[in-house]
């Protein structure tokens, strides 16, 4: 019988397995890794932190127009006089105010220049538009501007909501129709008024 040889240095490491990472090694490779995954998220994060948010800028710029838009359209002062409505003389030494402008004229109530209910030809208000003596779209008009008054004053602390109204009315307007709309004013928190008149040379 013939024996077999032992096998040689050579062949003993050929036919070895491959010599495997320590624990060491291994958790070093692993926290490598991580590494890397960590790295990759922050600049991740990083870009997005740079981009510009649209939705805040346009929040800023809205706010910006309605305080300007209140600014210019606001001034009691520009009221035009002509057939429609005449104003009162006075020998008032009181500065005009800034409030909400209501106009009275002989066609039409308006709030902050915009029309709101038609004056009939005998000078009062169409018995359509009213609930007793509520004018249902003067209501409407002012509360909207109250809400957009107290938007203002949110963002800035100079301006507050008073509920000062300014009656801009036309010297012949009916005793009726004013009572409706101071009336109406009140229900809707503008419980302040002033009376809008030309002073006397």
């Amino acid at each position: 019988m013939s024996q077999q040889q032992p096998p040689s240095e050579l062949e003993s490491a050929l036919n070895a397995p491959p010599p495997r990472e320590s624990e060491a090694d291994e958790a070093e490779a692993h926290a490598r890794k991580l590494a890397k995954k960590a790295k990759k998220a922050s600049h991740h994060e990083e870009d997005h932190s740079g981009e510009l948010n649209i939705v805040a800028l346009m929040d800023a710029f809205t706010i910006i127009l309605v305080f300007l838009i209140k600014s210019y359209a606001s001034d009691p002062t520009q009221i035009t006089q002509g057939d429609d409505i005449k104003i009162p003389t006075s020998n008032t030494q009181l500065p005009v105010v800034e409030a909400v402008p209501l106009v009275i004229s002989k066609r039409a109530v308006l709030v902050n220049s915009q029309q709101v209910v038609r004056i009939m030809d005998d000078g009062r208000v169409d018995p359509a538009e009213k609930q007793g003596f509520l004018i249902g779209r003067v209501a409407e008009a002012l509360k909207k501007e109250a809400e957009h008054h107290k938007m203002i004053s949110r963002f800035n602390s100079k301006v507050k909501f008073e509920g000062l109204l300014l009656i801009v009315a036309d010297k012949d307007t009916k005793f009726e129709t004013l009572t409706d709309v101071l009336f109406t004013a009140g229900q809707v928190e503008f419980g302040q008024f002033k009376f809008a008149a030309l002073k006397n040379e």
